[in-house]
């Protein structure tokens, strides 16, 4: 009579909510500042942006933040196949695929010379390849000659051949505005090898032959999405709503914390919790908003508010983890900069704020009945260069009938947030106190 309950243990044991640590990173923008290479490292991005939609028109509809990770400051670890091969992923709720570089990329390019053959616009267009295409008209600081990306170079590579529980996808490979390659299937592993780990077999993921320009020189391998099926490249589903529908977490929810205080590079930097709420680190949750669609995590943005400016307005906003900034209309984002005393630079195309300005007015956003505030000490961020520092709310145009604002870091840093994947609904909560244990 003994055995049930041994099993039911086991059971409960094994559908635990488990967490792993993210590491703090900087960002690619803030190194590019740092260094002066922020300009012509965005004008090499907005030539192979206009490229990519000549060839891939249908992405002209994604939010422009979604086709690059600049701003993204925090990574987790992942493994993948049998035995272990481990990555550094940001972990991402404004997209849904999971892709890491493939062990051919940035290899020689053998293939090419067909393409090479034609103009820089017909390229586009004729060549099987796309990325041949950018062998014809070369940045200078962000290719390598006969390679592919010179990003591709020092991160973990995928080898297919290493894995005992590798299978091939079927299909003529994926395309996004940060990655190229084909398709397989394997075991992916939520945590490093030292960690408890969630194991979710028979996971679809991107085997990336070519990867951004950002992620030359970054820690980060590839992304983990954490969007909904609806978003990902061909439909497959994302590694967590697998878990979920093989029931292998307790409940269908992921928690985020992240820490409050100064962030410090390679440490960690807040908390995933997979599978349920995070209780260690995050008081009860205060209020669950519904989303909009299931594709993104969209849901209705009421209004924001600091000093004498109130604006209210239902905008849809798109919770990103991947984000270290707010984005809003321009007009909006204006009128908070003037009351916090920030001024626009078009060099960086961000607002500039004293960096000493911390007894700032508040920020507000209200979402649902509720009311969340953004402190100047979270709203104020280092550039990279000293004495210089910017505003992390920034102007985004959005498409027609497109989210109009996306949340990223500052608000979590505030609030812990639940995405609750089967009820489509996002929650919010306090972190405990300083005085209250945290588990980073």
């Amino acid at each position: 009579m003994r055995l049930p309950l041994i099993l039911a243990v086991v059971l409960c044991t094994a559908l635990a909510a488990l967490q792993t640590k993210m590491i703090y990173k900087e960002s690619t923008m803030k190194r590019m500042i740092r260094e002066d290479r922020w300009d012509e490292y965005k004008a090499v991005k907005a030539e192979r942006r206009a490229k990519l939609l000549k060839r891939r028109p249908e992405l002209a509809s994604y939010p422009q933040n979604v086709l690059d990770y600049d701003d993204a400051e925090y990574i987790g670890h992942i493994t993948i196949g049998t035995p272990d091969q481990d990555f550094l992923v940001i972990l991402d709720t404004a997209s849904a695929t999971l892709w890491v570089p493939d062990r051919e990329c940035g290899q020689e390019m053998d293939d090419c010379e067909e393409c090479l053959k034609y103009g820089e616009d017909e390229c586009n267009f004729k060549c099987d390849d796309p990325f041949c295409c950018d062998t014809i008209h070369r940045g200078s600081l962000y290719r390598e000659p006969k390679k592919r990306f010179g990003a591709c170079l020092h991160k973990h590579k995928f080898d297919p051949t290493k894995s005992t529980t590798f299978a091939p996808f079927p299909g003529d490979g994926w395309e996004t505005g940060a990655a190229y390659g084909w398709l397989g299937m394997d075991t992916v592993r939520f945590g490093s090898v030292n960690e408890t780990q969630l194991v979710i077999p028979k996971i679809n993921f991107g085997q990336a032959l070519d990867i951004d320009d950002g992620f030359y020189g970054d820690p980060s391998d590839g992304i983990l999405g954490l969007g909904f099926t609806s978003l990902a490249v061909d439909h497959i589903i994302p590694p967590f709503i697998s878990a979920v529908n093989q029931k292998l977490v307790d409940q269908p929810i992921f928690s985020v914390f992240l820490k409050t205080d100064g962030q410090v590079e390679g440490q960690p930097g807040g908390v995933f919790t997979w599978g349920g709420i995070d209780t260690d680190n995050c008081a009860p949750v205060q209020a669950w908003m519904p989303l909009q669609a299931a594709d993104y995590w969209v849901f209705k943005l009421k209004g924001v508010a600091v000093g004498n400016l109130s604006s209210v307005h239902e905008w849809n906003a798109i919770s990103d983890t991947s984000s270290a900034l707010i984005g809003g209309p321009a007009l909006v984002i204006g009128a908070i900069a003037k009351q916090v005393g920030a001024q626009y630079n078009l060099k960086y195309d961000m607002y500039i704020i004293s960096c000493n300005a911390t007894n700032g007015p508040d920020i507000t956003m209200e979402i649902g009945q509720h009311n969340y505030t953004i402190p100047a000490t979270n709203y104020i961020i280092p550039s990279g260069k000293a004495n210089l520092c910017f505003m992390n709310f920034v102007n985004y145009n959005a498409q027609a009938f497109k989210p109009q604002w996306y949340i990223g870091n500052p608000l979590m840093r505030q609030y812990c947030h639940f995405y609750d994947v089967s009820k489509q609904r996002l929650g919010f909560a306090p972190p405990k106190t300083s005085a209250q244990t945290q588990t980073v």
